[in-house]
């Protein structure tokens, strides 16, 4: 997670470094630079992403013990 506001949530992707932009996190309950693994996904010409489920919550230091899949 690399930016929080009242809008929504900027978050980075360790593998491809791309961001994404998303609402269907709660931005009083996130905190930056935390990790989140998962599935998100977006409908086809659909600007924001949505959260379709969480598979773990991490702070930033267990990123070396996270194994990024190809």
């Amino acid at each position: 997670m690399t930016k929080v506001n009242d809008d929504g949530i900027v978050l980075l992707d360790l593998h491809s470094h791309y961001s994404y932009f998303t609402k269907s996190i709660s931005h009083e309950k996130a905190e930056l630079e935390m990790i989140i693994t998962g599935c998100f996904g977006k409908k086809k010409h659909a600007f924001l992403w949505d959260l379709a489920f969480i598979d773990g919550i991490h702070p930033k230091r267990a990123f070396k013990y996270i194994q990024l899949s190809e």
